[in-house]
């Protein structure tokens, strides 16, 4: 295992280093001010508390996380947060409140927290798209803990996507492509946000990976597609293609993006059970490359199909697995509950 992480590290440092050349246009700073003051007051300060199972002394930590909704929720990195069980949340007004962690999700390494107020500047969430390699974003985070006092201003990093992919590793669980780039996302800045330069959450900023071998360190965000399916599960809303407020529209019960290795077509990343589309028999990790004979060659395409169909119409999906190509016929059901956007 270690020897895989290993050779995807050095292959993500050839990345990194082909993306530093790129030098950014002409009046671009002036956009990436105007972006980052835009995100920033959807970005917090989180500082928790985790005590030591030997010496019962208690260990205070740093880290950043996102504002996902006005009333509220809260998504950072989960690792972070030790033992604690109410980590205070810092907001740009320099107010600090104690939040609840609503739900932990170890294998995305993602946590969603909730405090007590409204009218938050919830950062846009990204349809779900994965970005492109060479794609300029952008994290806004709290790394070193460099914003000591209350009001102190958040810290920003600018690069480029040097890869989609997955990872493996022996301590990393999360079996989705995962977003690299060329920034270096220290100590602090993790569970920050990673923006495109629209200001809208592309990722969530992940913990440094380390090779014990060749001592390469790794930057990478957990993509928004996560996010929504936390915000989801803790909410109790189901996925669907169909869009908020029209029950007629027809329910597939999948998450589907671009595919994370181009190829065309679009990727299942999940199935919620009892769905029609688990009903089909479609699985995570399929290939969508047809619907009702019209071809799919991303993620956008196939959503933008289903939305045209209603509920009760069937949807015949041409379907790549592990190689083998097969035909799956859904029976598109009724959007019982609001869909989150």
């Amino acid at each position: 295992m270690r020897s895989v992480l290993c050779r995807q590290l050095a292959c993500c440092a050839a990345l990194v280093a082909s993306a530093l050349c790129t030098r950014p246009a002409p009046g671009a700073q002036s956009r990436f001010t105007r972006t980052i003051q835009a995100a920033s007051p959807s970005v917090v300060k989180i500082a928790s508390s985790t005590r030591s199972l030997l010496g019962g002394r208690s260990r205070r930590t740093t880290n950043s996380g996102v504002i996902v909704t006005a009333d509220g929720y809260i998504v950072t990195c989960s690792s972070t947060l030790g033992t604690s069980k109410t980590p205070e949340v810092t907001l740009q007004d320099g107010s600090t409140v104690t939040a609840r962690i609503v739900k932990r999700n170890s294998t995305v390494d993602l946590a969603l927290l909730k405090i007590d107020r409204t009218r938050l500047k919830a950062i846009p969430l990204n349809a779900g798209d994965l970005p492109r390699v060479g794609q300029w974003v952008v994290t806004i985070g709290n790394p070193f803990a460099l914003a000591r006092t209350k009001t102190d201003a958040l810290s920003a990093s600018v690069g480029v996507v040097s890869a989609v992919k997955r990872v493996r590793g022996a301590r990393f669980r999360y079996t989705g492509p995962v977003i690299i780039t060329d920034i270096i996302i220290n100590p602090g800045a993790s569970g920050g946000a990673m923006i495109d330069l629209e200001g809208r959450l592309i990722g969530v900023c992940g913990p440094l990976l380390l090779s014990s071998r060749s001592n390469t360190q790794l930057s990478f965000a957990i993509p928004v597609s996560a996010v929504r399916e936390l915000l989801d599960d803790a909410r109790g809303v189901t996925p669907s293609a169909a869009a908020p407020g029209d029950p007629d529209r027809g329910y597939l019960g999948a998450y589907i993006l671009d595919d994370p290795e181009g190829k065309q077509g679009a990727y299942i990343q999940k199935v919620v059970p009892g769905s029609p589309a688990d009903a089909a028999g479609l699985r995570e990790g399929d290939l969508v490359t047809a619907i009702n004979n019209t071809k799919t060659p991303n993620g956008r395409r196939l959503i933008q199909a289903l939305d045209a169909l209603k509920s009760g119409d069937s949807a015949r999906l041409v379907v790549r697995r592990n190689k083998v190509q097969t035909t799956l016929t859904a029976k598109l059901g009724r959007v019982s509950r609001p869909v989150l956007k």
